[in-house]
């Protein structure tokens, strides 16, 4: 990524590259816009309600999410289908942490499961003039300090224990400064393909893991 002699801990050094205005209003905007957003990874399957071959939720994976409580894995009868179905619930332990997000209207609704919150701590501006942040991920869940947990989401750990810098940036519009798409959708795009899914994923390969 590049960054200019301006990157600096806000909003003092991003007053050099413009005025202090400028930087008030840029600090003010993002702060208000990002500081307390969810950051959440797909919940094991990109459509809610959730069922699958039985085999499938066996995972390592759904077994920590299980035994996490966060999850319910219950047995599904459907005599038309000779594969043994299982159907995934919250429990009442992970509901505060479900979030149900649908791309469009009449589409279904994707789950994803929230692990914190943003809190920036710094802002940078490139040369291309888009302005870009560093943040914190605080507020994690008991959940997601488990041994369990880390080892089969790998992610967990690389996010919550150390500083980030996010990708997306913010632009200028209407006057204010925004992240495009909106802090949900934003912080839903930087994770990519990452999830709370069947973990460890078949045949992925290390830049593709999405328990990685």
């Amino acid at each position: 990524m590049m960054r200019t002699a301006c990157a600096a801990m806000l909003p003092l050094v991003l007053a050099a590259c413009g005025t202090r205005d400028d930087a008030a209003s840029i600090t003010a905007d993002l702060r208000a816009q990002m500081d307390g957003s969810k950051v959440c990874a797909v919940l094991v399957a990109p459509e809610w309600p959730i069922e699958q071959s039985a085999e499938h939720l066996a995972s390592p994976g759904i077994e920590a999410l299980i035994a996490a409580d966060l999850i319910r894995r219950e047995p599904v009868v459907n005599r038309a289908n000779v594969t043994p179905q299982a159907r995934i619930s919250i429990t009442e332990t992970g509901k505060p942490y479900l979030q149900l997000e649908a791309i469009g209207p009449g589409s279904p609704p994707s789950p994803y499961l929230c692990f914190g919150r943003k809190q920036i701590t710094s802002i940078s501006r490139g040369e291309d003039g888009v302005v870009r942040y560093s943040y914190r991920i605080v507020d994690p869940p008991a959940w997601a300090l488990r041994s369990d947990m880390r080892a089969v989401f790998p992610f967990l750990a690389r996010l919550i224990d150390h500083e980030q810098h996010a990708e997306l940036g913010a632009v200028k519009e209407d006057g204010r400064w925004q992240v495009p798409g909106g802090a949900m959708q934003t912080n839903l795009a930087e994770l990519g393909n990452i999830g709370f899914l069947p973990c460890p994923y078949p045949n992925a390969s290390p830049d593709e893991d999405p328990c990685r």
